[in-house]
């Protein structure tokens, strides 16, 4: 048991808690609804997007030859303008996507003792 300790979380805004177990578990309901969210809504659709991005001309792979042209002039290197079009367009879903990935990674670290409990028990192996 704790007390009645306050804490702050993302934008300074204090938070108390008397048992931390309440906190940890709260967090984990959190964790488990953005996830369930992920999957269910937001990245079908946000696959669905790429997708479309994907069959646009300007990404098709006749275009991947525009991509290794490369012109320097003397110290400086001259950007590519498809390249940095493709950069423009991507980045932002890939932005996204890393924070997903990292919602899903905990979501997935979190169920890992429920799996394990329906088991045998840690270091038990085969006979």
């Amino acid at each position: 048991m704790m007390g009645d300790v306050p804490i702050t979380i993302e934008n300074d805004v204090p938070i108390k808690f008397v048992n931390g177990n309440e906190f940890l578990l709260k967090h984990k309901k959190n964790i488990c609804t953005e996830a369930d969210k992920l999957l269910k809504e937001i990245l079908p659709t946000r696959i669905a997007k790429l997708d479309t991005l994907r069959k646009n001309p300007r990404f098709s792979w006749e275009k991947i030859q525009q991509v290794r042209e490369c012109a320097v002039s003397g110290d400086k290197i001259v950007v590519n303008a498809y390249l940095q079009e493709c950069i423009t367009q991507l980045k932002p879903y890939m932005q996204e996507f890393i924070d997903h990935c990292f919602v899903l990674r905990t979501w997935i670290t979190l169920l890992v003792p429920k799996i394990r409990g329906r088991r045998q028990p840690r270091g038990a192996g085969p006979i």
